[in-house]
């Protein structure tokens, strides 16, 4: 699930998100809208405060050539 999706549908707003995953509103607003891509200390954050449903996999872009190579 990404991030976006998983707020929208949970009972706190973006800033109490923020908060949660020790990162400012502006920055988090940044994630939301893909024009920054989290740390790997962050996406592991964001998984755990999402308790797995957004895994730290899902920043990951596998691009074709990617998927194929031994």
């Amino acid at each position: 699930m990404m991030l976006k999706k998983f707020i929208s549908q949970s009972d706190c707003n973006q800033a109490e998100w923020a908060k949660r995953i020790d990162v400012s509103a502006s920055y988090l607003s940044d994630l939301l809208r893909g024009k920054k891509r989290p740390s790997l200390d962050l996406a592991f954050r964001i998984e755990r405060a999402t308790c797995g449903a957004v895994p730290a996999s899902s920043w990951i872009e596998v691009s074709d050539k990617d998927e194929g190579t031994p």
